[in-house]
């Protein structure tokens, strides 16, 4: 609800998903984007930034035209200009780019652009990335975010209110 809620306001959004590994962040963003008309979905990887920026720029080949000289925010740029709706980017694993591309977060600049509808949704595994040293890392960009969203394992008492109708032996 809180992803479709950013995804519906007015304006820009930059939200981070995260939790530990296995919690269901791909599943959720999985459903999230399901039948959503403009999408860039990439996986970071631990690598330089050229490699980086490169793997970046082959995966959007169906979206722009390849050009191995641009930088991330002309990628990005590239990108979101070329949408009528709300472009949705999805970086996965961002906790890779921003760690070893510090020039990435510049991308974020385009938040503040109201002609160029986007919502970057950030989704990392790191958690103590996350909570210690994210909003350092990303400096004044990070007065973009506009929500977090933490995914945590259920408890007994989540599954007993999830399945009402089950016993709580059953649960």
């Amino acid at each position: 609800k809180l992803l479709e809620d950013q995804y519906a306001g007015a304006g820009n959004n930059l939200v981070i998903l995260y939790g530990r590994k296995g919690m269901g962040k791909t599943t959720l963003l999985s459903e999230f984007l399901n039948g959503k008309p403009s999408v860039y979905y990439y996986e970071g990887t631990e690598c330089v930034d050229k490699l980086q920026l490169l793997r970046m720029n082959q995966q959007a080949t169906d979206k722009v035209e390849y050009n191995e000289t641009l930088d991330f925010s002309l990628l990005f740029t590239e990108l979101i200009s070329k949408q009528r709706e709300k472009t949705i980017i999805v970086l996965d694993e961002f906790h890779f780019i921003i760690k070893n591309s510090p020039d990435f977060v510049e991308v974020f600049r385009l938040l503040g652009n109201q002609d160029f509808p986007v919502m970057f949704l950030l989704s990392s595994s790191s958690i103590r990335w996350v909570e210690n040293e994210m909003i350092s890392d990303l400096g004044t960009m990070s007065s973009y975010i506009t929500a977090y969203v933490k995914l945590k394992e259920f408890t007994f008492i989540d599954f007993v209110n999830r399945f009402p109708k089950s016993s709580v032996e059953t649960c």
